[in-house]
């Protein structure tokens, strides 16, 4: 997956409504590329989620690299990957980086911390 563009002055999440957090955490899963809507449509700032929107390229020679939209393979598309707006929130509030190789358990993790440090229970965690 590409990555993001750094930038000099990025907007941190541990500025935003610890509802909208939760809201957002709850959507990212590690392997989807979303459209920005998901997470403005969940409270996210525009401008935060932004900073999260890439384009990204398939590589189609390979189904684990191939990024599919409505179960049709494409070759580029615009978006918000997930794993990394959990991951940036889990490192905007300071908490421990997962140790998990897989991105699905690597999202899991970050959504677990993220609960724990806002203390909810009983809560989905992915």
């Amino acid at each position: 997956m590409a990555k993001r563009k750094s930038k000099k002055e990025r907007l941190s999440w541990k500025n935003v409504d610890r509802e909208v957090v939760l809201r957002v955490a709850e959507i990212c899963d590690g392997h989807t590329i979303f459209k920005p809507e998901a997470f403005t449509e969940a409270g996210a700032p525009a401008a935060l989620i932004a900073q999260h929107t890439t384009a990204y390229e398939s590589d189609l020679s390979c189904a684990k690299a191939t990024i599919f939209v409505d179960g049709k393979p494409v070759t580029q598309c615009v978006g918000v990957y997930g794993l990394d707006v959990i991951e940036q929130i889990n490192d905007d509030l300071g908490l421990p980086s997962p140790w998990q190789t897989g991105r699905g358990f690597r999202a899991q993790q970050c959504h677990a911390n993220i609960l724990k440090h806002f203390s909810v229970t009983g809560v989905s965690q992915g």
